[in-house]
């Protein structure tokens, strides 16, 4: 594959996606106000969420990823202005508004306050976020140390993706209450799911490491919140995160309570894609179709990778047995048959399946590949229609049941 063929892909990709925020999505909503098609829900709200969350994420991207490339700083006043009101048009504003969420806070390693946001299917949920949070000074939360036990709830970490360039927690707000949705249905009266959304730090402003710090930092807030049982969970470069989460968990934070379980949705195992599908070309039908490019990967890969020392593992792909031996004992992997991360993501399923048989270790590890689905199809295609969207709300089904077998495991 030639890189003029893929940098004129990537192109005519955005083209296509700034016609269907200014086009086709004004009609997909007006479809769902005037007839109510789409997902459950308030019409106009499903329509607000396509085209406008749509639409804000798409300036976001049009301000971060050439002023990046240029190198230009985004701490700037204008640059500031201008990305707050892309994120806070777009999915904030939807999200908040029809979801149960929560603003919270906490301390990093540095006393910096960080935010994060809590979302469940009830309000009742979020009743304890009114708590004391932050870490009080030279407290750190042990497996031997009492706290609080929230007996009916299970929390998640949810780490968004975007290349660590891009993204922000509103971003994952549907995804994540469809799934404390379908918990819930699941676990009756029994037990709820709680999210939580930390905002880290996005290069090239910061370094990746500091990311990594601050979704510890979470993983020490919640933990101090209560919470014994807490799974670990990321889309693409957040399940890259995750995945260094579990890592750094199991090997330097061992006295801590570890996480029950995992879910990685098109976690990008291999960033700068030294393994692409057989044959991968204009015959691919991710080659055309998928909302991520081979250089785009790649100019992503090069900026956070960097900024990484050595606690922070690049390319999870290529990590050493008994690093994927201690990793906890449940993984779900979730992603796409037209993925274009797809080669490297099947290499690595297959790398922790044969460390399991092997080892004979107590890891359970559940594979879902869906064909013909792109990257990112569990979140996006959430808002969309027929096949896409029940494909999307399977994988949303399958991992609720993941969740709950996982307790009993």
């Amino acid at each position: 594959m030639e890189p003029v063929q893929d940098y004129a892909r990537a192109v005519v990709q955005m083209v296509v996606f700034v016609l269907y925020a200014v086009w086709i999505a004004p009609m997909q909503s007006l479809l769902y106000v005037v007839f109510g098609v789409g997902g459950g829900g308030l019409p106009w709200l499903n329509g607000y969420r396509t085209h406008v969350g749509l639409f804000g994420d798409l300036i976001v991207r049009l301000v971060r990823y050439p002023t990046v490339s240029l190198g230009v700083p985004h701490d700037s006043p204008l640059l500031r202005s201008l990305l707050w009101l892309a994120a806070a048009f777009g999915n904030g504003v939807a999200a908040r508004v029809a979801f149960c969420v929560a603003r919270d806070s906490f301390a990093d390693a540095h006393a910096s306050v960080r935010t994060g946001f809590w979302l469940a299917s009830q309000s009742a949920s979020l009743a304890f976020v009114s708590e004391s949070g932050s870490s009080p000074s030279g407290s750190e939360p042990s497996a031997n140390k009492p706290v609080p036990n929230h007996r009916d709830q299970l929390a998640m970490l949810y780490v968004h993706g975007g290349g660590y360039v891009n993204g922000s927690p509103e971003i994952s707000f549907l995804h994540s209450a469809h799934l404390c949705a379908a918990f819930d249905r699941i676990a009756k009266d029994h037990l709820s799911l709680i999210i939580f959304h930390p905002q880290y730090p996005l290069c090239p402003e910061f370094s990746n490491d500091d990311a990594l710090q601050t979704c510890l930092d979470a993983y020490r807030f919640m933990l101090l919140k209560g919470f014994k049982r807490i799974c670990l969970a990321g889309d693409s470069a957040g399940g890259h995160m995750a995945l260094n989460l579990l890592a750094v968990l199991s090997t330097q934070h061992a006295d801590l309570i570890q996480p029950v379980s995992a879910i990685l949705y098109c976690p990008w195992v291999d960033p700068f894609l030294t393994v692409l599908p057989a044959q991968f070309g204009a015959s691919d039908v991710s080659f055309h179709h998928d909302i991520i490019t081979v250089v785009g990967s790649r100019y992503m890969a090069s900026k956070f990778a960097p900024t990484i020392t050595k606690e922070m593992r690049i390319a999870p792909l290529n990590w050493h047995d008994s690093v994927l031996e201690s990793l906890t004992p449940n993984i779900l992997i979730v992603y796409g048959g037209a993925d274009v991360l797809r080669a490297g993501i099947d290499a690595f399923v297959d790398k922790l399946q044969r460390i399991a048989d092997q080892k004979k270790t107590k890891q359970i590890i559940v594979k879902k590949r869906y064909p013909y689905m792109p990257h990112g199809f569990n979140r996006l295609f959430l808002d969309s229609f027929g096949v896409s969207r029940k494909t999307a709300l399977e994988s949303v089904d399958v991992s609720a049941r993941f969740l709950f077998d996982s307790l009993s495991s």
